[in-house]
C-alpha cells in the first residue's frame, strides 16, 4: 500500500501497547484515515489526530481489559480492609504515621524556604535583565561605586539600557502620632523604569519630585491606616517637609541592593539631589548602582563591554577610592540577593531529604517484620485464590493509606517548622517575604510522600504471594525467610550508610559550630543592649552636638541597674563599611602607602560597656580631643613589631576625610567586627565627642547588671527626658546576639 504513511515512532508505540488480537485491525483503520487527513488538513494536522485515536483506542481497550471499574472496587475494598487492620494495631500505624510525619515535614518546611529563596522568581518585570553594578579591586572586594565611575558607566557603556544608583539611611519621621524611625532610599529618577513597579495607591518617584516621596505599604498602614487620600498628604522628616506621591503594594521590596549581607526594605523613599552626582570625584565609593540591559544584550556581552571601557578609563584614573585598578562586576540581581544561601539550602534539602529516606527504611523494615507475623493471612488468601497482583495491591494500599496520613501530619508539621525556621533565621538572610506555604510545597509534600509510601511498601509487596498452603498450616520452614532477610539487611546497609553519612556532616558541622563559640571576640557583651539613637536635633556645632550626646548618656546611666553606656558610629559583629588609613611618622616621611584599617568613632566608657580589654595606656576621656587615637594589637604590631606604640604617632584618615595627626594613648585587643567568623581586621578609634557633629550614626551601647530587655522601657523614658521625640530603634539585646532586633519605639 502506497501513500503517506504516519511517523514510524508513532506506528511502533501503538503496536507495542495495543493488544495482539485487535493489533491490525486497529493499526489499519488509523493509517487509512491518517491518510485521508493528510490530502484534506495537511501532515501535521493528520499526525496530531492519528496520536489522538490511537491513544483513545488504547486506553479503552486497556481499561476493558483491565476491568478498571472493578479495581477500583477492590481497592475500596482494600482500604476499608487497611483501615481495620490498623485499628487492631493501633500502636504500629501511629509509630509509622508519626516517624513519616516528621520526616515529610521537616523536608516540606526546608524546601518552602529554598522555593521562596531561591526558586521565586522576582516580583517584576524582566529581572533577568537587571545587573547590579559593584565595584572590585585589590583592596575592597566588593564596594560601591563612585560618583565619577558611576558617570563614566551612564555615559560610555551601551549595553546598559539605564542605569540608576542608590543610597540609604535612616530619618526620624515626625508630624501626628509618635515619632519613630525610618529607613530611607535616596534614588535617581531612573530607579524605577529599572526596577518596574505597580504602586498601590497614586505612582511612583519621576524627575522633578525633589520634595515628593513614595512610601511602603507597612507604613501606610502604621501610619495612615490605609487611607488613599494619604497621597498628597505631607510627610516631615528633619530638615524638609515632602509630600507622598504614591504608596509601594505590599510584600514588595523594590530595594535589590544587598550590600553588607543584608537588604533593608525602605519606608521612605526620595530622590537624591542632583548635586550628588555632579561631577567626577572618586574619593568616595557610596553609590549602590543597577542597570537595565538592553534588549538582546546578554550579561556576559554586557560584561565584555564594561571591562573593556573600565580598562580604558583606569588609563586616565590617578587617584580613586580602592586604588585605580577598578573592575566592574556585572551580577544578574536575583544571584547578588541569594549569594551562597542557594548552596546552603539546597545541601539542608539534601539532609532532610536522607532523613525522610532513613525513615522509610525503618518504615520498610517494620513492614516486613509485620509482613513475617501475616505470612499466614497472605499465604492462605494466596491459596484460596487470589492473584499475586491482588496481594501486592493490598499491601500497597495499606503502605499507601499510612502514607497519606503521614503526609497530612507533615504539612502540620512543615507548618510549625517553617515558623520556627523563620525565626531562627539570620536578619541578613534575604528574601525572606517571599517564603510561605502555597500550592508548589503541597506539590512537593505529596511527591515525597508518595515517593516515601512506594520506599517502604514496595519492600513488603515484593513478598507478597510467594507464601505457600504450608506456610498457612504453620511449617514456616517453606516461607521466604532467606529472600526477606536478605531484603531487610539491604535496608540495614542502606540506612547505616545515609547515617554515617549525615553524622559525619553533622559532626563537622557541631565542630564549626562549637570552633566559633570558643572564638575570642574581643569583647563580652553579654548584659549590653544597643540601639540606635534618632532625635531631630542634635545641635549646631560640635560642642553643642558633644552636649546632647552627654546628655543622652548620662540619662541612660540613671537608669536603675545601669552600669555603663556609651555610642560607637559602628557597633561590634554589626559590620559595615567605615574604613580609613593610618601611617607611622616614618611611613610619611618615606611617603609609603598608608594601612588600611576600620576606623570606629567611640564615646568614653565603650571598652567597659562592651567588655573590651585595654592592653595598654589608657581609654578615652570626655575632654579628649582629635589629637589622640586608640589602636587595637593588629594595628599596632603591623606598624610597630612588637614595639610599644604608646606614646607615637599616627597620620590618620577616614574615608572621605582629611589625614590628622593623633597619639596613641591606647592598646586594645583586636575586636571581631564584620562577624564572628570573619577574622578581626587593624582597627583605629578615634574619640566621638570631639566630631560630635560629623557623626551620621550613633548607636548607644547599655551595659545592664541582670536583663537588659527588662530595663528597656526606662531607657526610652530616659531619653525622651532629653528630647520627647528620641526613638530607640533597632533594639538588640546581646544576651542573645543572634536574635532578630525589634523595630523602633
Amino acid at each position: 500500500m502506497t501513500g503517506p504513511r504516519p511517523p514510524r515512532w508513532m506506528a511502533r508505540l501503538l503496536r507495542a501497547v495495543l493488544p495482539v488480537e485487535e493489533r491490525d485491525f486497529i493499526l489499519g483503520d488509523l493509517e487509512e484515515e491518517f491518510r485521508r487527513a493528510t490530502t484534506s488538513a495537511g501532515r501535521s494536522r493528520a499526525v496530531l489526530g492519528y496520536l489522538w485515536e490511537g491513544t483513545r483506542t488504547a486506553l479503552s481497550l486497556v481499561a476493558y481489559t483491565l476491568d478498571v471499574e472493578g479495581m477500583m472496587t477492590g481497592i475500596g475494598s482494600d482500604v476499608r480492609s487497611g483501615l481495620r487492620t490498623f485499628r487492631r494495631r493501633p500502636g504500629f500505624a501511629a509509630v509509622i504515621v508519626l516517624m513519616l510525619g516528621v520526616g515529610v515535614g521537616g523536608a516540606t518546611a526546608v524546601y518552602s524556604v529554598l522555593r521562596g529563596i531561591v526558586l521565586t522568581p522576582l516580583e517584576f518585570d524582566d529581572p533577568d535583565e537587571v545587573v547590579m553594578l559593584w565595584g572590585r579591586s585589590a583592596e575592597y572586594p566588593r564596594a560601591p561605586l563612585t560618583v565619577g565611575d558611576y558617570n563614566a558607566l551612564v555615559d560610555g557603556v551601551r549595553a546598559f539600557e539605564s542605569v540608576t544608583a542608590s543610597w540609604s539611611n535612616t530619618a526620624l519621621l515626625m508630624g501626628e502620632g509618635d515619632a519613630e524611625q525610618v529607613s530611607v532610599g535616596w534614588v535617581t529618577p531612573e530607579y524605577f523604569d529599572v526596577v518596574p513597579v505597580t504602586p498601590a495607591v497614586g505612582r511612583t518617584l519621576r524627575d522633578g519630585d525633589e520634595l515628593g516621596v513614595v512610601v511602603s505599604h507597612a507604613l501606610w498602614i502604621r501610619r495612615w491606616g490605609g487611607d488613599p487620600q494619604a497621597v498628597g498628604q505631607s510627610l516631615r522628616l528633619p530638615g524638609a517637609t515632602f509630600e507622598i506621591v504614591g504608596v509601594l503594594p505590599p510584600d514588595r521590596n523594590p530595594n535589590l541592593s544587598s550590600f553588607g549581607g543584608s537588604r533593608t526594605a525602605f519606608d521612605v523613599w526620595r530622590l537624591q539631589p542632583d548635586e550628588w552626582l555632579q561631577g567626577d570625584d572618586r574619593s568616595v565609593g557610596w553609590l549602590r548602582a543597577t542597570a537595565r540591559l538592553r534588549d538582546g544584550v546578554t550579561v556576559a556581552q554586557a560584561q565584555a563591554e564594561t571591562d573593556a571601557f573600565i580598562a580604558r578609563v583606569n588609563e586616565t584614573v590617578t587617584s580613586r577610592d580602592g586604588g585605580t585598578d577598578l573592575r566592574v562586576d556585572l551580577i544578574p540581581v536575583k544571584t547578588d540577593l541569594v549569594g551562597n544561601v542557594a548552596s546552603t539550602l539546597w545541601i539542608l534539602l539534601a539532609a532532610v531529604l536522607g532523613v525522610l529516606l532513613i525513615a522509610s527504611a525503618n518504615v520498610a523494615n517494620l513492614m516486613l517484620v509485620r509482613g513475617e507475623a501475616r505470612s499466614s493471612e497472605l499465604a492462605l488468601r494466596a491459596t484460596l485464590g487470589g492473584s499475586r497482583p491482588r496481594l501486592v495491591r493490598q499491601l500497597l494500599v495499606e503502605s499507601g493509606l499510612l502514607a497519606v496520613v503521614g503526609g497530612l501530619l507533615g504539612v502540620v508539621v512543615a507548618s510549625l517548622g517553617l515558623s520556627t525556621l523563620l525565626s531562627l533565621a539570620p536578619p541578613n538572610l534575604p528574601r525572606l517575604e517571599a517564603v510561605g506555604l502555597d500550592w508548589t510545597v503541597f506539590a512537593f509534600a505529596l511527591g515525597i510522600t508518595a515517593l516515601a509510601g512506594l520506599v517502604f511498601g514496595l519492600a513488603p509487596a515484593l513478598g507478597a504471594g510467594r507464601a505457600d498452603l504450608a506456610a498457612a498450616l504453620g511449617d514456616r520452614r517453606s516461607t521466604d525467610g532467606p529472600q526477606r532477610r536478605m531484603l531487610s539487611r539491604g535496608l540495614i546497609v542502606a540506612e547505616v550508610a545515609l547515617s554515617l553519612t549525615l553524622l559525619t556532616a553533622t559532626g563537622l558541622l557541631l565542630r564549626s559550630l562549637a570552633g566559633l563559640h570558643s572564638v575570642d571576640l574581643g569583647l563580652e557583651p553579654r548584659g549590653v543592649v544597643t540601639f540606635a539613637l534618632e532625635a531631630p536635633d542634635w545641635g549646631d556645632s560640635s560642642e553643642e552636638a558633644a552636649s546632647t550626646m552627654t546628655a543622652y548618656l548620662e540619662s541612660l546611666r540613671s537608669v536603675p541597674g545601669v552600669e555603663s553606656a556609651a555610642f560607637t558610629n559602628r557597633v561590634p559583629l554589626g559590620g559595615g563599611l567605615f574604613t580609613g588609613n593610618y601611617r607611622t611618622e616614618e611611613m610619611v616621611v618615606a611617603d609609603a602607602q598608608g594601612i588600611e584599617a576600620s576606623v570606629r568613632w567611640v564615646t568614653p566608657d565603650f571598652f567597659e560597656t562592651f567588655g573590651g580589654r585595654l592592653l595598654r595606656g589608657r581609654a578615652f576621656r570626655p575632654d579628649d580631643g582629635l589629637g589622640v587615637a586608640i589602636v587595637d594589637e593588629l594595628a599596632a604590631r603591623l606598624a610597630w613589631g612588637d614595639e610599644d606604640p604608646v606614646g607615637r604617632r599616627i597620620e590618620t584618615s577616614s574615608v572621605g576625610g582629611d589625614e590628622q595627626w593623633a597619639e596613641v594613648i591606647g592598646v586594645v585587643a583586636p575586636m571581631k567586627h564584620a562577624g564572628v567568623a570573619a577574622p578581626a581586621k587593624e582597627t583605629v578609634f578615634l574619640p566621638m565627642l570631639a566630631a560630635a557633629d560629623q557623626q551620621n550614626f550613633r548607636y548607644a551601647a547599655v551595659r545592664v547588671n541582670g536583663d537588659p530587655l527588662a530595663s528597656l522601657e526606662a531607657m526610652r523614658a530616659a531619653v525622651r527626658t532629653v528630647d520627647g521625640s528620641a526613638v530607640l530603634a533597632r533594639v538588640r539585646p546581646w544576651s542573645a546576639p543572634w536574635r532578630r532586633s525589634s523595630r523602633t519605639s
